[in-house]
């Protein structure tokens, strides 16, 4: 749905930001790493279990529902 796209914007940034604390982690903080790949793969497989739920014809209310607590 439409209203879904202003996460967009929100889920790149954290993407990004997981990125940067890997990378920054990765060879002075190695425990750190687990953080840092937390914040890139949680909002990743969120949005595509929602976009995938948001493609079955019974669920598409429910997800637009969802998307529109949001707005």
């Amino acid at each position: 749905p439409d209203s879904a796209l202003q996460l967009v914007p929100a889920l790149s940034r954290l993407f990004v930001f997981g990125r940067i604390i890997y990378y920054f982690t990765y060879s002075y903080l190695p425990v750190m790493r687990a953080f840092g790949f937390s914040m890139t793969i949680g909002p990743s497989t969120a949005s595509l279990i929602f976009t995938a739920v948001s493609l079955i014809p019974p669920y598409s209310n429910l997800t637009s529902s969802i998307a529109s607590m949001f707005e």
